[in-house]
């Protein structure tokens, strides 16, 4: 039998607020060991939810377009391989699908990692592999020549294509680290770690050899640090492509304080990270220019000979030399998230005569070309990409009898389509009442009227404690308008933000809307439609 809930307090508001350009940390998302990647419009969040690595044994996903606003924590899977305590969760795309690796314990003999696969960067994702291996916090890489490798803690082994097998025994020795990540910056293998001493910091070791299977890194010192513990983490791009950050997480009172932080973070000339520090004050928010943008400048980049930096530097007075190209020479950009490529634009240092391939991909292992570029004794050379989105973008397939010396290699996103809040605000709940909603309770939202059809983000501030998966919809009549979830948030004022991105509404009455609990036992503090531009 269905219950209806009686509002004691029920605004209803259309004003105008001025938007924040700035932010302060930490940021909402209650969660560890922070792990974000942007593939399309969207970032994607993994890590360890709080409160507690082992009392909330399964792995959330949260999702924010623009890095400050996030909506979660969503649970990644169902099934008995969610239900034994895990931790340390990345998320990558490779091919067609997307992956999340994580530590688990206590259930498999052999193995504390497995991985999972889905779709769609929200899942459901199901069993791919349990691989032998036994320690903690995995990370994932695929090195330039395509090659794939898992990180553990202090250990790096070869990891076949398929993302299901070990191909070596682990190198690496104890040395008081954990939570690793890689990124590959002018041919140099950079290994980030969270130091584990009293500040928790982010470490750097640097290798430059031809293949990042070894045991010969070399310390290169703290290059984050600050308070609250700011190791562990990740380094990711603005929504616009032109900036870098860093996430981590940010503890103030043991394990179960934990939240999200972001800051900028960039590379030097020399592309090694430029040392920074947790900024705790307001600072401005990653930029979201819609205008169209060269994203290649301050990006990792590397090449099969020469110094690759020099290419995308910014500066026409230097230049990426190759002496002797062949058809396997390449240079190539990390964006550091995936973007949709207008156009690439080429300038060398002389006229000159040749062909080249670009080619884009989202993982280093399946790339697709992108067009062939000929160049008749020219200096200059324009190419259009397909639209499609990419993350790596190669120059290769030289043809040509002479040394190519590229000044610089611009890539230029198209005109973000991130929308940003009017500042116009309905509020459909919000006071001291909180709603306790069961599975078929329904609640009766006020009426109002919209002039004109428009796009709007539906928020919703919920919690529960009992419930892995809740399921809650608004309807209007007998239109469903939207539809979410949020996992259980632990103790009763762990309130979580969910978000129903770009919902459209059509102009008109709404004097018949409905919240409905459709799965769990949860709690509504907060219901609001922000209307975006």
């Amino acid at each position: 039998m269905k219950k209806i809930i009686t509002l004691l307090l029920l605004v209803l508001t259309s004003s105008t607020c001025v938007l924040s350009q700035t932010f302060t940390n930490p940021l909402q998302p209650r969660m560890a060991d922070a792990q974000m990647a942007k593939f399309g419009d969207f970032y994607y969040l993994v890590g360890t939810p709080c409160p507690g690595d082992l009392n909330m044994q399964w792995v959330g996903i949260w999702k924010s377009r623009d890095l400050i606003n996030w909506s979660g924590p969503y649970l990644a899977f169902e099934g008995d391989e969610r239900d034994k305590p895990m931790w340390a969760s990345e998320i990558a795309h490779k091919g067609d699908e997307y992956y999340i690796i994580t530590t688990c314990n206590m259930w498999h003999a052999g193995s504390t990692m497995m991985l999972q696969k889905a779709p769609t960067p929200l899942g459901p994702y199901t069993f791919h592999a349990h691989l032998k291996k036994k320690g903690l916090d995995p990370s994932l890489f695929v090195d330039t020549d395509g090659r794939s490798y898992l990180l553990d803690s202090e250990w790096i082994a070869p990891l076949n294509n398929d993302w299901n097998l070990l191909e070596g025994d682990f190198l690496g020795h104890r040395d008081n680290k954990e939570g690793p990540f890689m990124v590959k910056n002018a041919n140099r293998y950079l290994r980030f770690y969270a130091r584990i001493d009293d500040d928790y910091s982010m470490e750097l070791e640097t290798f430059d050899g031809d293949n990042p299977y070894t045991d010969d890194y070399k310390s290169q010192g703290i290059v984050f640090s600050g308070v609250c513990y700011p190791g562990h983490g990740c380094i990711t791009t603005s929504p616009d492509g032109t900036q870098l950050w860093y996430a981590s997480h940010y503890m103030t009172q043991g394990w179960e304080s934990r939240k999200l932080t972001i800051d900028p973070i960039q590379f030097g000339n020399d592309g090694m990270p430029v040392p920074a520090k947790r900024n705790v004050n307001p600072q401005a928010v990653p930029s979201f220019s819609k205008q169209h943008a060269n994203i290649a400048t301050g990006k990792p980049v590397n090449s099969s000979e020469g110094n690759p930096l020099l290419a995308c530097d910014n500066d026409i007075s230097t230049s990426w030399t190759c002496a002797a190209p062949k058809e396997n020479s390449f240079i190539e950009v990390d964006l550091m998230g995936e973007f949709q490529i207008d156009q690439t634009r080429m300038s060398f240092a002389n006229a000159t005569t040749a062909s080249f391939q670009l080619l884009g991909s989202c993982d280093r292992i399946n790339w697709k070309s992108l067009g062939e570029i000929s160049l008749s004794n020219k200096r200059n050379a324009t190419a259009n990409a397909d639209n499609g989105f990419y993350r790596y973008l190669r120059l290769t397939n030289f043809k040509t009898a002479n040394p190519v010396s590229l000044t610089e290699w611009q890539v230029v996103s198209s005109a973000h389509h991130m929308p940003q809040p009017t500042g116009k605000k309905i509020t459909l709940w919000q006071g001291d009442s909180i709603l306790h909603m069961q599975r078929g309770g329904y609640v009766d939202l006020p009426a109002f009227s919209l002039p004109k059809t428009g796009t709007y983000d539906v928020v919703f501030e919920v919690a529960s404690t009992t419930s892995r998966h809740n399921q809650f919809s608004i309807h209007d009549g007998d239109r469903r308008l939207v539809s979410e979830s949020v996992a259980h948030t632990g103790v009763a004022d762990n309130w979580a933000q969910i978000i129903a991105f770009d919902t459209v509404l059509p102009a008109g009455s709404y004097d018949r809307l409905r919240f409905v609990a459709d799965e769990g036992d949860f709690l509504v503090k907060r219901i609001e439609l922000v209307e975006m531009e």
